[in-house]
């Protein structure tokens, strides 16, 4: 699949089926962002650009953070993805675009920020 029918599917399809089945529970704020991976001469995605590092070695195409109010907010989201229906929906989707044995979810702490004054 091209990064633009990846985006194309992540915004169009996959967050609407998300916004859907979680309703009210839908996270404060759901941030994607997605990796620069420019076109050669004939089109062809290539290597993402990369500061540092081995572009051999980097092997996903894109992350999203989810900001919820507190625990008990993504506990119920969790609760509420979890059920059959919305699991098997999910599921169901992200086989479309995603290669579900390589997705990582983590959990952040504490956010830190320095920006320019």
């Amino acid at each position: 699949m091209s990064m633009i029918d990846f985006k194309s599917h992540y915004e169009s399809s996959h967050v609407p089926l998300l916004q859907r089945l979680a309703a009210d529970l839908f996270p404060r704020c759901h941030t994607r962002h997605y990796i620069q991976q420019p076109n050669d001469s004939t089109g062809n995605t290539t290597a993402p650009r990369m500061l540092a590092g081995d572009p051999e070695s980097f092997d996903y195409d894109g992350f999203a953070i989810l900001e919820f109010v507190d625990e008990n907010a993504l506990q119920a989201l969790l609760a509420r993805m979890g059920e059959k229906d919305a699991a098997d929906a999910i599921a169901e989707d992200e086989e479309k675009f995603l290669d579900r044995s390589k997705t990582k979810i983590v959990m952040a702490d504490e956010t830190r920020q320095t920006c320019q004054s």
